[in-house]
């Protein structure tokens, strides 16, 4: 019959399974050294499919939060509606409702621009500086 002993990881008295483990914290950390080995390994030898990775965690990320084909989002974020910046852009519902993603309600606004135009003191300028690049009334 094995003894109990105090596992070296999370200090409770438990049955030992291997390196002075419980079986708990064993295999946590077996879980951690593994997966690390194998992504490591795996984006070793194909430092494009590190970069392919990349790209399709933020298409799929963005279509699930935007509910909009990536390549619109692409198309509407290319720069900033009123300044013309293309490093930074983020979306902007015109009409406020976030879960309107008509593609006729979305503009894309650089941060500086997204951060006046929902400031109470910057509001009202702002809007009026849209309204006129986008020609609306």
């Amino acid at each position: 019959m094995a003894r109990r002993k105090i596992c070296e990881e999370c200090g409770f008295l438990k049955m030992i399974h291997g390196k002075g483990l419980c079986k708990t914290c064993y295999s946590k950390k077996r879980w951690k050294e593994k997966g690390k080995h194998e992504r490591k390994k795996k984006f070793d030898e194909n430092p494009k499919l590190l970069q392919k990775n990349r790209e399709y965690s933020r298409k799929y990320w963005i279509e699930k939060k935007h509910r909009m084909p990536y390549e619109d989002y692409k198309k509407l974020t290319k720069k900033c509606v009123i300044c013309n910046f293309s490093k930074i852009v983020e979306l902007h519902h015109l009409n406020k409702n976030p879960k309107d993603n008509k593609r006729e309600n979305l503009v894309g606004l650089c941060p500086n621009h997204h951060k006046l135009i929902h400031n109470e003191f910057f509001k009202k300028d702002t809007q009026k500086e849209l309204c006129t690049k986008l020609n609306l009334s």
